[in-house]
């Protein structure tokens, strides 16, 4: 409507000049003045709305920065009065530490008042323990020095002599426990495994007829007598029904003539060539045999990184005796009762299970070399890649002094496996003996009623007559009894002798 009313002025206002100066307005101009008119005028009015939206924002920016400058105001009045509540409540600390100071000061005085009379006390005190002092020395004729001395060694020997008794004390009450803990642990070690029976000098074969016996002799002998010129065997045929026995101390030749004679029997064809030919089988079936056994022994205990020769020595141990026992099957025993040892004490059993296992295995080389078999067989394992401590565990298993823990365990493990009874051939023999002889000499003291031999020969039970020896010829006859036995009997460790004496009264009530 205003641009109308615009435009129509402008029309008004040609016409009028058109009128008064008879110029003669051109129709298709006005027209065009006017759109050019009303588009500067368009441009005007978006220019003055966009300058009044830039106003508007500049008021809305404004409004929003005086809305922070009243809260910064107002924050600021409340910091000011938390300031004003702070000054207050330090200007009463200030008022109570200035009491308290005044309260301070009073009390410094009285104390230096009070250490003044202390130090003149002092003084006095010192002044009065010099007399005493002095006066001391008058009576006792010594001087301060001399009694200091006497003093500090008096309680010295008194230190001494109660630190002696505790020793002793210590001492005993270790013995004590360290006997109980070493028993516990190798009644632990037992229990754990069972004892080998000892191997027999003579293997009985089976055959499966007599007849076959005619065949093993051969003409005039010539079978039998070739059989054992290369094995080394005797070889026995008697009446006994579908048996023959092959009689040899030595296990590994013992073995040879028995896969001999039982592939012969199993062959049928038996003369001097075919034992031959069967025998250099056999030879070349117990190599294989005894590299099996070694692995196998190695396997059951987890043991690896072993050389093959050490191998081979170790099967080779299934072939050997000591005394009449195995001695694999000791070096196993061995390595058991070291590997339970060693774990009842807390330490690696690693190293311990392999020395025990390997311990004997120098009985396994030619003894036609100089030297012990823990020697050998020390040496043989570090040649062949054993660890200095396995060789020096295998070496000393036998020595009285040896470096190691571990070499002590070994010996008791060897000790145990070789001492059980039964075990090996002479042990039994040489246990009754000792026992039997130990219960003779006591029986021969005048008043022992009997005596018993326990614990392995390790202690020794008296039993005397109540009226043939009184309380005080106890005592003497125990000691006589136990000087006897260390002057006429050899016997392993400590022995135990407890002389028991009793009255009994029995009545039967009728």
């Amino acid at each position: 409507m205003e641009n109308k009313n615009q435009k129509q002025a402008v029309l008004d206002v040609i016409s009028l000049l058109s009128e008064s100066f008879g110029i003669k307005a051109d129709k298709s101009i006005i027209p065009h003045q006017i759109s050019e008119k009303e588009k500067q005028l368009r441009e005007r009015e978006k220019k003055l709305q966009e300058k009044e939206k830039n106003v508007q924002s500049r008021e809305s920016k404004l409004q929003v920065k005086e809305k922070k400058l009243q809260n910064k105001e107002q924050a600021l009045n409340t910091k000011d009065l938390k300031l004003k509540q702070q000054d207050i409540e330090l200007k009463k600390q200030n008022e109570k530490v200035s009491i308290r100071f005044k309260e301070l000061s009073q009390r410094a005085n009285f104390l230096d008042t009070k250490d003044e009379k202390i130090k003149a006390r002092e003084m006095i005190l010192r002044d009065e323990e010099e007399q005493c002092k002095t006066l001391l020395e008058n009576i006792s004729q010594i001087t301060r020095e001399e009694a200091a001395v006497r003093l500090s060694q008096s309680m010295i020997d008194d230190a001494t002599f109660r630190s002696k008794e505790e020793i002793k004390q210590i001492i005993s009450n270790k013995n004590m426990t360290a006997k109980e803990e070493a028993r516990n642990i190798l009644i632990y070690a037992i229990q754990k495994e069972t004892s080998y029976m000892t191997e027999k000098a003579v293997l009985t074969i089976d055959i499966p007829d007599d007849a076959i016996k005619g065949k093993i002799i051969g003409r005039e002998g010539r079978n039998i007598r070739t059989f054992e010129e290369l094995t080394g065997v005797n070889l026995l045929i008697d009446d006994t029904p579908e048996s023959i026995v092959l009689s040899c101390y030595e296990p590994f030749r013992r073995e040879i003539a028995r896969l001999t004679i039982t592939r012969l029997i199993e062959d049928g064809r038996i003369n001097p060539k075919r034992i031959e030919d069967v025998f250099e089988w056999a030879k070349g079936e117990l190599d294989s045999e005894i590299i099996k056994v070694g692995n196998d022994t190695l396997a059951e205990f987890r043991i690896t990184n072993v050389h093959p020769d050490i191998v081979k020595m170790l099967g080779k141990l299934k072939f050997r005796t000591s005394y009449g026992q195995n001695v694999l099957d000791h070096s196993k025993e061995v390595a058991k009762f070291a590997g339970n040892i060693t774990a009842s004490i807390g330490l690696d059993s690693t190293k311990i299970l392999r020395a025990g296992l390997l311990h004997d295995i120098g009985k396994a080389i030619d003894r036609d070399l100089p030297g012990t078999h823990a020697e050998l067989g020390a040496e043989f394992a570090q040649n062949f890649g054993e660890s200095k401590e396995i060789c020096t565990l295998i070496k000393e298993h036998h020595d009285d002094k040896p470096s190691m823990i571990g070499s002590w365990i070994i010996m008791a493990a060897d000790t145990l496996s070789a001492g059980l009874p039964g075990t090996r051939s002479n042990t039994i023999d040489a246990y009754i003996k000792r026992i039997e002889e130990l219960e003779s000499v006591t029986n021969g003291f005048e008043g022992v009623r009997s005596s018993y031999a326990i614990s392995a020969g390790r202690e020794l039970r008296v039993v005397v007559e109540p009226n043939a020896v009184s309380d005080s010829d106890a005592e003497y006859l125990v000691e006589q009894i136990v000087q006897k036995i260390e002057k006429t009997l050899q016997y392993p460790g400590q022995l135990t002798v407890t002389l028991i004496r009793e009255n009994r009264f029995i009545k039967h009530a009728v």
